[in-house]
């Protein structure tokens, strides 16, 4: 068991290679989360967005992109690599 960091998890999506966790969270951020070894899930990084929580994530397939969806009705594309809208 491991904290959200960022309160309440609404929702949550795994890559492609079934390495990272991506959690939407109550505080407007997106916790990333490596679940790669022996069932651990280990705090990676933040995605820091707008307060607004964050309802929906989805990585696209075969990048290093996720998308996510808040209350405030606002999409967001990120390059998780980076951590920078794009």
């Amino acid at each position: 068991m491991t904290d959200s960091l960022g309160g309440a998890v609404w929702s949550i999506a795994i890559d492609d290679n079934g390495t990272t966790l991506a959690a939407g969270c109550e505080d407007g951020s997106v916790r990333l989360f490596d679940i790669s070894e022996n069932n651990n899930i280990v705090y990676k990084k933040t995605l820091i967005g707008d307060k607004a929580r964050i309802l929906s994530v989805s990585w696209q397939r075969s990048s290093n992109n996720l998308v996510t969806g808040s209350t405030h009705g606002v999409i967001r594309k990120w390059n998780v690599t980076t951590g920078i809208l794009i």
